[in-house]
């Protein structure tokens, strides 16, 4: 299905250019689609296992890791804000942080 959405050229065929699109659906599966969250429950996940500590510490280095640099003070108490936020707004779904793989994700 990912590929699909991407035009994804038949490998039957030879092609000596591809055609080039951009639709909203490309947009839309990249940040609603399950490969998308997957990842964001991923990074949750390493950040949970490797930052045992509170949410700031984990905000710092998800800082660090995907954007590559440090938060500011203002960034680490909206993005905490958030977690605590979604968690109250979404209950935990298999054991999963739901307010840190929304950040995340």
């Amino acid at each position: 299905p990912l590929l699909e959405v991407f035009d994804f050229p038949e490998r039957f065929t030879s092609v000596g250019e591809r055609h080039v699109t951009t639709t909203a659906t490309q947009s839309l599966y990249m940040i609603n689609g399950d490969w998308m969250f997957d990842r964001a429950r991923k990074f949750a996940e390493r950040l949970s296992a490797s930052f045992p500590g509170g949410d700031d510490s984990r905000v710092r280095a998800a800082y660090r890791i995907a954007l590559g640099r440090d938060a500011t003070l203002a960034e680490i108490e909206r993005a905490v804000n958030f977690i605590y936020e979604r968690r109250d707004a979404r209950p935990k779904e298999g054991g999963d942080d739901t307010g840190l793989v929304d950040l995340c994700h």
